[in-house]
């Protein structure tokens, strides 16, 4: 089974009506219908489905925690990286 297709599943039961509430916004955000909103919540997370997004963006969260960690890694625009 495609993990967005896990998720959307998740989202749209019954016991995550926190995160998205059944009221006005909903069928705005996310469609009239169940299958409309199944169809926007999986064409959202289809993108998490590629090997290449999933590394991509775990390099990403984990640079931002390496420069969050330690912020003297980090190389400014205009730094030539060469000890002076």
């Amino acid at each position: 089974m495609r993990i967005s297709r896990t998720i959307s599943y998740i989202l749209l039961s019954d016991k995550c009506h926190l995160i998205f509430p059944a009221g006005p916004l909903a069928p705005l955000l996310l469609g009239p219908t169940q299958a409309e909103r199944e169809k926007t919540l999986s064409a959202l997370l289809d993108p998490f489905d590629e090997q290449a997004c999933n590394a991509h963006l775990f390099m990403l969260i984990f640079d931002l925690i390496l420069l969050a960690l330690f912020p003297e890694m980090a190389v400014g625009a205009t730094d030539s990286g060469v000890a002076s």
